[in-house]
């Protein structure tokens, strides 16, 4: 009998013992669960907020501003053209080049990356076999117009930097004509400077 009571006994503290150790076994597999779900939660938002990053550093550098274009355009004069001696010099930074030009609406584009540098001059004199006391009329033609765009990596137009210039004509004697043009007063040389985002600094 008491070798029954014994095995009961011992029995019952089994049980409480395999319950105990079954309690804490769940416990511990949902605590490991519970672990691994913040794991896998921190590792999508993880992924997830780089490549938003990657998505917005795109769009940066496709939105930077690279290049710049300056657009030249110089109104002559028929008589300008017929009686005179045109220099036009210019720059884009690959060097010095000169032309002459042949038509009444001179065009020139220069262009270059951000930042950039340009330089545009012109010198006009009056041929040394005209009379200028001959021409009864003597159009002249004064300045230039500028305008320029700049623009992102992935080619679109930004902006329109401010370029100043601006022309007007007005018809002289050729005597007086001839007095304004071999004093250099139709002659300019103009610089002009963009930094980065393509602002002028000069």
């Amino acid at each position: 009998m008491k070798k029954i009571m014994m095995m009961l006994t011992n029995g019952r503290a089994c049980s409480r013992s395999t319950k105990r150790t079954s309690s804490f076994g769940a416990r511990l597999i949902a605590a490991f669960a519970a672990v691994l779900c913040c794991a896998m939660t921190t590792t999508v938002f993880t992924a997830c907020g780089d490549d938003d990053d990657d998505k917005i550093d795109s769009i940066i550098e496709q939105n930077k501003k690279v290049s710049i274009d300056l657009d030249l355009s110089m109104p002559l004069s028929e008589d300008m053209l017929k009686y005179c001696d045109i220099v036009v010099t210019y720059n884009d930074g690959t060097g010095e080049k000169t032309e002459t030009p042949t038509t009444q609406n001179w065009e020139k584009t220069l262009s270059s990356k951000l930042p950039a540098s340009f330089s545009f001059a012109r010198t006009v004199r009056m041929k040394s076999d005209v009379d200028p006391g001959a021409i009864e009329s003597f159009t002249i033609c004064y300045g230039f117009i500028p305008t320029g765009k700049v623009y992102t990596a992935s080619g679109g137009i930004v902006k329109m930097p401010e370029t100043g210039g601006g022309s007007n004509s007005v018809s002289l004697k050729g005597s007086a004509a001839a007095l304004v043009i071999n004093e250099g007063k139709l002659d300019f040389n103009v610089a002009y400077a963009f930094d980065d985002n393509g602002n002028r600094l000069n």
